[in-house]
């Protein structure tokens, strides 16, 4: 150690060099390091979701979850797997080792769940894989849009929201709450169906074969190639009242003939209210490692900018922004180590003089700078646990100092 401190005495321009260089870089560090209130801990957990409408737990056990286990037994660093059927869908839970990179676990399970796919019901939906984390299933921030507009009006614009909020970097995930999706109701006259000899069942063939995507292909030509497009999806509630459903005569018997045709919302299974009014909440979750007060301060601003496309009747309200605690949490830390480092020169000044007091003073901030240089080197946020740590290595770094000082006094 003599002989380190007596190489840094002797080279005083090198070391300063060095020093100003770290200064720079940790304080760069500083101010781009990202910020969130809690440490990002992976968590080695996937969790499939298996949809079939109608399925009993029984045949979910014997249908879905069956054939999905036996091909993710194969996936590597699978340490447990838990499994749940219920009414219309099945579940199952994976646990992986520690060890286990939880991004290429996750590709694992698709791949698995493909295979699996072959075994499945005919009707069973897309299976969902997706990885669990904690920290990232709660919002970050909520937009509340509400006013005194149409049902419709406000949830075409909670939806343009939605996707736009999306496109932000540090967001994961951005859902809608208190929110209805539309539909096309079909409501049929029984007195108008028995005139024409139809049946509900017919009705019902009529739309699902009409509302199926086409493959039209490609047409060629002396000229070229021209790819043919076939319009087969069912968009607007013309198109559903134009489809055929008989051949009576010469004339068409449709669906408009038939039944009335409305647009309108699934039943309501939950409620969102603002200062009693009804209201639709946009939620984000934040992507892990993100910097939570940069991803909210893109979020707002992307709602503050739609926002001026509005009717005059139609507001927001920002609620549960996670950045006010972290500024206020980092913020109040930040102050603690200002103070202790403030509290230590005035026991040194006492001690061992000013010129003392004023070297160990230099030294904390810079120890401070090049730790968030090495922070930033490997990717670790700014958080109120690393917070902590620094508030307790200010003990260590004034004992460093005090007999650096001491020994520099001494030559």
């Amino acid at each position: 150690m003599t002989g380190l401190i007596d190489a840094a005495f002797s080279r005083i321009r090198v070391v300063l060099t060095a020093l100003l260089i770290v200064t720079i870089f940790g304080a760069f560090s500083y101010i781009n390091i990202p910020r969130e209130a809690e440490p990002d801990i992976p968590a080695p957990f996937v969790l499939v979701t298996l949809p079939l409408p109608g399925i009993s737990p029984e045949d979910g056990e014997r249908l879905l979850v069956r054939p999905t286990e036996l091909e993710l037994q194969s996936v590597e660093g699978l340490v447990q797997m838990d499994s749940l059927a219920y009414d219309g869908a099945a579940q199952i839970i994976l646990e992986f080792a520690t060890t286990i990179d939880v991004d290429q676990a996750v590709l694992d399970v698709r791949e698995a769940v493909d295979r699996a796919k072959a075994e499945y019901p005919a009707s069973a939906e897309e299976p969902v894989v997706t990885e669990f984390n904690i920290q990232n299933e709660f919002p970050i921030l909520t937009t509340i849009i509400y006013g005194d507009a149409p049902e419709r009006a406000i949830f075409r614009i909670a939806k343009r929201l939605e996707d736009a909020l999306r496109s932000v970097g540090g967001v994961l995930e951005a859902r809608l709450t208190g929110a209805r999706e539309e539909l096309l109701e079909i409501i049929v006259r029984p007195e108008t169906l028995q005139s024409y000899g139809l049946t509900a069942a017919e009705v019902v063939g009529a739309v699902t074969a009409n509302n199926q995507l086409v493959t039209a292909g490609a047409a060629d030509f002396a000229d070229g190639r021209f790819q043919v497009k076939a319009p087969g999806l069912i968009k607007t509630a013309a198109d559903v009242r134009d489809i055929p459903v008989r051949v009576n005569g010469d004339r068409v018997v449709t669906v408009g003939d038939l039944a009335e045709v409305r647009r309108t919302f699934v039943d309501r299974q939950g409620y969102a209210l603002f200062n009693g009014r009804p209201a639709i909440g946009v939620e984000i979750t934040k992507r892990a490692g993100a910097n939570i007060i940069e991803t909210i301060e893109a979020a707002q601003k992307i709602v503050r900018d739609d926002a001026t496309t509005w009717p005059a009747s139609i507001r927001y309200e920002f609620l549960r922004d996670a950045s006010v605690s972290v500024r206020d949490n980092l913020a109040g830390l930040t102050s603690s180590v200002l103070t202790a480092v403030f509290l230590v020169m005035i026991v040194i000044v006492a001690a061992l003089g000013v010129r003392s007091a004023l070297m160990v003073g230099v030294a904390i901030p810079t120890s401070f700078l090049m730790s968030f240089l090495f922070l930033a080197a490997f990717g670790v946020t700014l958080n109120l646990m690393v917070m902590f740590g620094l508030i307790l290595a200010v003990g260590m770094l004034v004992d460093n100092a005090i007999v650096i000082v001491e020994y520099a006094d001494r030559r």
